[in-house]
Parts: structure tokens; sequence; C-alpha cells
């Protein structure tokens, strides 16, 4: 029984990791069009892919040089993306904290 719980959980929490990656990466997106990046899924796949960060924080001190147009600016979509970012980050938290538990109070 426990063999199954952890497992679903496993499950849970890998789809829960890349829904989170899907979301960062869409935002990224729709953050390099608005500041008109050149090649915005480029630095979509280059921000999000990482593994340690290292591409989030080059996209963040890179988009500082430029600004975003008003014209080209999604902010409901915006807006919607940082919140679903948000809950799946809460998601992928709340599974490993779950996954934590089964496996070291497990019977």
């Amino acid at each position: 029984m426990q063999v199954w719980l952890l497992l679903g959980l496993l499950v849970a929490l890998l789809v829960a990791i890349l829904m989170l990656t899907w979301q960062l990466q869409q935002l990224l997106k729709v953050d390099a069009m608005a500041r008109q990046l050149p090649h915005p899924t480029f630095w979509r796949l280059i921000a999000g892919g990482t593994q340690n960060g290292a591409g989030l924080l080059g996209y963040l001190i890179l988009r500082r040089r430029w600004p975003v147009q008003a014209v080209l600016d999604q902010p409901r979509k915006r807006q919607q993306l940082k919140i679903s970012v948000l809950a799946a980050f809460a998601v992928v938290v709340g599974l490993g904290v779950a996954v934590l538990v089964v496996l070291l109070f497990g019977a």
C-alpha cells in the first residue's frame, strides 16, 4: 500500500514539475516578446531550461536593457501566468513535503 502511495505521489510530483517548467517558460516568452528581445523562444529555453537557475539569472540581468513596449505587452496574460507559476510551485512544494513524510514516517 505504501509503495503505491509513494509511486502516485512521485508521478504527481513529476507532472507538477513539468507544469511549473511549462508555465515559467510561457511567462518568459511573453516577457521576451513584450521587450522585443531577438529570438524570444531561444531566451525562453535558455532561461527556463537550466537546472541551477543560472539561465534565469542571466535573463533577468539581460532584460533590464530592454524596456517593455506597451503596444506588445499583454498584462492580463502575464498576470495569469504569474499566478499559474506560483500555484504550480505551491503544488510542487506540497507534493515534495508529502513524499518526504511518506518516506520518513511510513510504516
